[in-house]
């Protein structure tokens, strides 16, 4: 009879709010235990995610069965979280550190879909694709604070649990574009509505995106450093920084898997800013505001040549091909900023009729065009 007038009591109450009371197992005295607290979490150990192997045929069966033993293990402990009850699934998600590192080592290790295929007998990538789909779950669920009129969590608590447990940051939002989102995937309405419900929920991830970017212009200066191109860099207070200044090369010309890395690392960074801006154009702004478009031209006015000049030889075509890629998805990044930012902002004032916001857009894309004139490709 107490149990089901606890149970009345806590119905359409913030889960935040709940308490569970229990008896004390050494003091014998009733105890209020909030539902979020620890005690309420089980001890399960979640194993870290690690990548198929290359080459089934080329491995022993030992390994290949280890990892098909570890898939398995992550497949049926992703199975039981996403199967609890909303009181029990956040404790586990919040106090179990098994379980994001669990989330986290596949979030950074699983292959992207623009990455070679793994070989792989058709057994164990249906396991993979299992372990895939539910890692998706476990965030899109992560995500939504509200799941019924009986299960929620205050909005405001919800996101200082996501922000403070680092449930998501930025790094983490991108591999989950990368991994889920794109043009193209079946995923990206439900994916667009959980970054939805967490830049909304949690404001403070714009900020942390505004100090995200210039960490990525700081890498494509180190990329620079290393082709012995030295940015000269303007006065950051008077417009976003730029590139110029084109020395002849590296002392010593770059090893080939030197070269290699550069250009895998420019793909994947291209790639997931890409499915990032696709999934959810409101990102965008953040770049335009510090200026990426004029950034990625001079960029690509200075490391262009430098790679036109070292992938000459015909026996680097694979290579050749990826860096093609590389240019491409470069340009299609300053092509999603300038139509989310100005272009497409142009063309929705159009039909309302706001001559002011119009001629705000014309002038941004204006001022972006003028910017890059010297950068000539």
């Amino acid at each position: 009879m107490s149990k089901k007038k606890n149970n009345r009591e806590n119905d359409c109450v913030p889960l935040d709010l709940r308490v569970r009371k229990t008896v004390n197992p050494v003091t014998k005295i009733a105890e209020e235990i909030l539902e979020l607290n620890p005690v309420w979490a089980e001890d399960v150990q979640f194993v870290p995610y690690t990548p198929p192997p290359l080459s089934a045929s080329a491995l022993d069966h030992g390994r290949v069965e280890e990892w098909r033993e570890r898939m398995a293990f992550i497949d049926e402990d992703l199975k039981w979280l996403l199967s609890l009850p909303h009181n029990r699934f956040w404790c586990q998600v919040i106090f179990d550190e098994t379980l994001q590192q669990c989330l986290d080592t596949y979030l950074r290790l699983a292959p992207r879909n623009f990455d070679a295929a793994s070989v792989l007998p058709p057994e164990l990538l249906i396991l993979h694709e299992n372990v895939h789909k539910r890692v998706f779950m476990a965030y899109l669920r992560m995500s939504t604070h509200k799941e019924s009129k009986e299960d929620f969590i205050t909005v405001s608590t919800f996101g200082d649990i996501l922000y403070e447990n680092f449930l998501f940051d930025i790094p983490k939002i991108m591999d989950i574009c990368a991994l889920y989102g794109g043009e193209t995937s079946t995923n990206t309405p439900l994916l667009r509505k959980m970054l939805e419900n967490i830049f909304s929920k949690q404001p403070k991830y714009h900020g942390d995106l505004d100090a995200t970017i210039p960490t990525i212009y700081e890498t494509l200066d180190d990329i620079l450093s290393r082709c012995g191109i030295k940015p000269k860099m303007e006065d950051p207070a008077a417009h976003p920084q730029k590139l110029s200044e084109v020395k002849n090369g590296p002392e010593a010309p770059l090893s080939l898997k030197q070269l290699e890395d550069i250009v895998l690392y420019l793909n994947d960074t291209s790639e997931t800013l890409l499915a990032f801006m696709s999934t959810f154009p409101a990102v965008c702004d953040s770049f335009h505001r510090q200026g990426f478009v004029q950034r990625m031209a001079c960029f690509y006015e200075l490391i262009a040549p430098y790679f036109r000049q070292y992938l000459i030889d015909t026996e680097l075509r694979k290579l050749k091909d990826k860096w093609k890629q590389v240019k491409l998805k470069l340009i299609k990044l300053c092509h999603v900023i300038l139509h989310t930012c100005c272009i497409g902002l142009m063309e929705s004032r159009e039909s309302n009729g706001s001559d002011d916001h119009i001629q705000n857009c014309v002038e941004e894309y204006l001022q972006v065009l003028t910017s890059i004139l010297s950068e000539k490709r």
